[in-house]
């Protein structure tokens, strides 16, 4: 399970996600330069020709990113999307061969903007290879932010999808479109003081604030993460009075759907928790994170990192 979403104010934005996981996989914060290598299983090496930071394992030098930023402001977070991801077996010829732990290097790389992941995704094939032999795959869709706009990508077997997404948040299975259309069943949600719609023949007094916001879904399924999410989006844009209060805010709309130990448990009876959450601060570079062990907001400054011969660097959670 996971939760992503974008936060704006203003001409300013923030990014940023939960990862729900009942393990961990060495993640942390893995920053490249210009001059880093990327390697490709289909395509020929090339450099990365970009500032990029983000969260994920790395193994034999390589960023396996669960979400990233570029130094345009593009923001890419893959979240959970088993039954419905599709790679195929085979490349095909004049398409954009990946792997899907590929793709978000590759667009990060290649665009500065949504606008430009969308043209790109035309031509992009993904194939069913794993990073390394006894490695899964991961089966994923996408959010993906610039200043203006986000959208989500979804590979299906007949190609990758892309969808428009106005509300700027994603969860995880079923696709996208169901949660399109799941919204419209909570138009009636409101943060107003106490409303009596019900009767006129007498006058209901209110015993707690809030009530107008009954019925806003608090479980851990990904549609009610969703619905949840959006609620706390749109009410805090609506109120937010500075920059400064973007990064804060973010992180306590991700508290209000992050998963507890026990309380929501997998097929194999493993208790999935939310092992970190990130804000991405596109404007300044920063990446803040705070994990389930230690609530304490960190953060790594892009402009502070110094790099090695290889050009990428690692920062274990």
């Amino acid at each position: 399970m996971c939760t992503s979403l974008k936060l704006k104010y203003k001409k300013r934005y923030v990014f940023g996600r939960n990862l729900d996981l009942e393990y961990h996989f060495n993640e942390g914060v893995i920053a490249l330069n210009e001059s880093y290598l990327m390697k490709y299983k289909f395509l020929k090496v090339e450099k990365a020709n970009k500032k990029i930071i983000g969260i994920g394992s790395m193994l034999d030098d390589y960023p396996l990113y669960a979400e990233a930023m570029n130094e345009d402001g593009l923001c890419i977070a893959g979240l959970n999307y088993p039954g419905n991801a599709y790679y195929h077996e085979n490349i095909e010829e004049n398409k954009i061969n990946l792997a899907p732990y590929e793709l978000i290097n590759y667009l990060l790389i290649h665009a500065k903007n949504v606008d430009e992941v969308k043209e790109i995704s035309k031509n992009i094939h993904l194939v069913a290879k794993s990073f390394k032999e006894g490695l899964p795959l991961s089966y994923l869709h996408y959010l993906i932010s610039d200043k203006d706009k986000s959208i989500v990508l979804e590979p299906d077997k007949d190609g990758i999808k892309i969808y428009d997404n106005p509300y700027e948040v994603l969860t995880n299975n079923p696709s996208f479109p169901f949660h399109l259309e799941n919204v419209k069943q909570y138009g009636n949600l409101s943060n107003k003081y106490y409303l009596n719609n019900l009767t006129s023949k007498s006058d209901l007094k209110p015993f707690c604030i809030g009530l107008n916001a009954h019925g806003l879904p608090g479980d851990f399924s990904s549609p009610s993460r969703f619905i949840k999410t959006l609620y706390l989006k749109e009410k805090v844009e609506e109120n937010l009075t500075s920059e400064e209060e973007l990064i804060n805010e973010a992180f306590h709309i991700f508290s209000s759907v992050s998963v507890i130990k026990g309380s929501a448990l997998t097929s194999e009876n493993k208790s999935e928790i939310t092992i970190y959450t990130s804000v991405l601060d596109p404007f300044n570079f920063i990446y803040y994170y705070k994990t389930y062990e230690d609530l304490s907001v960190k953060s790594v400054a892009f402009k502070n990192i110094t790099f090695d011969k290889k050009n990428i660097v690692y920062f274990k959670l």
